[in-house]
């Protein structure tokens, strides 16, 4: 366990590359010079391919699920997006050697997608496993939930917290990797907007309230309408409510979920820049024996593989049943698989002879759950250098596209 911890690194991560202060007013100018400028540091490529997201139609054509007629479908899809639990033995080859940082999506992810969003309750095995995990890795849930919801389902203060799709983050308080000052992480980069997103919620609530099962929730700096429990001959209705007030404002911009419309604000933030602003953060963004990992289920969740699949450096992971193009390198089915996994690092991270020597079989034992043989092919990474975060003022989403499935 000694051994992993000091390859873990644990300085307190509040400092910047070179041991110097990392200025701890949120959302300063300072702040977005300094992540912008490490886009020419880093090299982040401008590559345009299939999962850019750089506008409504190109996102809608790339993402949607692909046709799922049989068992056959999803095998031919595993092929280019294998399981991560089979290929577990390319985790502990890329593993080896680097610091882990574990970045998680929430609905869908930890906890399956419930008709009701108040009722999406973590499960304590899964909540065990986390707490776990933070006393060696550093931890973050990047929820499209607000801050204090999301906080109210995980329970661990041990954890770092980015709401709203990352709109609002902070850090962890206790534990590990608490930070000296816990408003060196502390970051609104719409904060300006909040007096808008209040006034949106109150006129969804008011447009969407002849619309049997359509429910609206405030994730303080989003907006979320669900019309998971409406009758699909109302789907129009809702989507016509919801585009007619984004019309309405140039300060407001469109993003979809599962059975869900969110309006947010109009500023070019998303989930993979909230991951880049905690590498940075977690002084790990610098660092070429780093190796972060991503897993979510969601369309708002793509930002995030995108970083890590122009980074080349990181291990995105997709969670879903359905076969779907997407920026993820690897697959999970659903959230029981991704508590499979996370009890795999646990095992790994525990592992004091280092990382390289635990074998998939020995993992796989010590969690007590089987795993299939790993295939003899591997992916192999791109070799390239941190991307970071630019400042831009306005983004492309005005419109809703497809609907998104379950």
């Amino acid at each position: 366990m000694e051994k992993f911890l000091e390859k873990q690194g644990r300085q307190t991560p509040n400092k910047g590359k070179g041991g110097s202060d990392i200025d701890s007013e949120a959302g300063s100018e300072e702040d977005y010079q300094r992540l912008g400028s490490s886009q020419e540091r880093f090299g982040l490529r401008k590559t345009f391919s299939k999962c850019s997201f750089l506008g409504q139609t190109e996102r809608d054509s790339s993402y949607g699920s692909l046709p799922l007629h049989d068992s056959d479908a999803y095998s031919e899809w595993l092929v280019e997006y294998p399981s991560m639990l089979e290929r577990f033995s390319e985790f502990l080859e890329k593993a080896a050697g680097k610091r882990l940082a574990l970045f998680l999506d929430y609905d869908g992810t930890l906890t399956p997608i419930v008709n009701d969003p108040n009722c999406a309750f973590m499960p304590e095995d899964t909540r065990a496993v986390l707490k776990e995990l933070a006393t060696v890795v550093p931890t973050a849930i990047i929820s499209g939930r607000c801050l204090e919801k999301v906080e109210s389902f995980v329970q661990l203060n041990e954890l770092f917290y980015a709401g709203s799709h990352g709109l609002d983050i902070k850090g962890p308080q206790e534990g590990q990797y608490a930070l000296v000052d816990p408003t060196t992480c502390d970051y609104q980069p719409a904060v300006r907007y909040l007096a808008i997103m209040d006034d949106v919620h109150d006129r969804l609530v008011a447009e969407v309230s002849t619309i049997a099962g359509a429910s609206v929730e405030h994730n303080k700096y989003s907006v979320s309408t669900h019309y998971r429990n409406c009758n699909p001959v109302d789907w129009d209705d809702v989507r016509e409510v919801v585009q007619r007030l984004v019309d309405s404002s140039s300060d407001l911009r469109i993003t979809q979920g599962k059975k869900v419309f969110e309006i947010r604000p109009n500023v070019a933030w998303n989930k993979g820049k909230a991951l880049l602003f905690l590498m940075e953060r977690l002084d790990l963004a610098h660092s070429a024996d780093t190796l972060p990992v991503y897993i979510g289920d969601d369309r708002t969740d793509e930002d995030a593989f995108q970083v890590l699949r122009e980074s080349g450096k990181g291990i995105s992971i997709l969670v879903s049943r359905k076969p779907r193009e997407t920026c993820a390198q690897y697959t999970l089915r659903d959230p029981s698989e991704v508590l499979v996994f996370l009890r795999h690092l646990e095992v790994w991270a525990a592992c004091e002879d280092g990382q390289a020597e635990l074998t998939s079989e020995q993992v796989s034992a010590a969690a007590a759950v089987p795993l299939p043989p790993s295939p003899s092919n591997t992916s192999a990474s791109a070799d390239s250098q941190w991307g970071s975060v630019e400042r831009t003022e306005r983004t492309s989403d005005r419109s809703i596209g497809s609907y998104e499935g379950p």
